[in-house]
């Protein structure tokens, strides 16, 4: 009799082994209930469709999820918390950085411009200068190989489809198809060539 309860005993706590080995993969795999994670937060003029609770993916990969949104009613902004995967890292704004420490004051030039609001700044033609006004995927757009900005001038676009550069400068992340665009995120802030 004892020996029956001791195989019993044995047999469920394999099955408890297998079924938390189980569950550990799944998380790993998904994403799903990942013990660490870090937040960042973001502003958008648009948020529509997006809720608390809903998934961040990079190329369809769930990375995170929307911890919280609410409305910035000093700039009518929405405002969102993101809660990402501790091993998931989202590229930073090291462009920037690298941009500053190449022209010291530069961003605060830039941004308290008396022009600063208006389409001819200089922040402006810089920012345009970053979109195109045809949409493309990675491999389309290599494909073109030159496009223009929305500032005007030309972008000259290389590489591959897997790895693209523009103007030289490396593609961090990219090919996201979102709503009404493409993202592509670049390791540097782009200049419009001086006219």
């Amino acid at each position: 009799m004892q020996r029956n309860s001791l195989f019993e005993i044995l047999l469920c706590a394999a099955v408890v082994v297998l079924a938390a080995g189980f569950l550990i993969f799944v998380r790993m795999q998904t994403g799903i209930g990942t013990l660490t994670s870090y937040d960042i937060r973001v502003e958008l003029k648009k948020a529509d469709g997006l809720a608390s609770g809903a998934d961040v993916r990079v190329f369809g990969v769930k990375v995170g999820k929307v911890e919280s949104l609410r409305l910035d009613s000093k700039h009518y902004l929405a405002d969102l918390t993101l809660s990402i995967r501790s091993d998931m890292r989202i590229p930073s704004d090291s462009a920037f950085q690298a941009l500053e420490a190449k022209n010291p004051g530069i961003l605060n030039q830039l941004t308290t411009a008396p022009d600063v609001a208006t389409p001819n700044s200089k922040l402006a033609k810089i920012l345009t200068y970053h979109v195109v006004g045809t949409r493309y995927d990675a491999a389309g757009l290599v494909r073109a190989g030159t496009v223009d900005s929305l500032e005007g001038a030309k972008i000259t676009v290389g590489g591959t489809a897997a790895a693209p550069t523009i103007n030289g400068a490396p593609v961090l992340c990219g090919n996201i198809p979102t709503k009404n665009a493409t993202v592509f995120v670049i390791g540097q802030v782009l200049s419009p060539p001086a006219s």
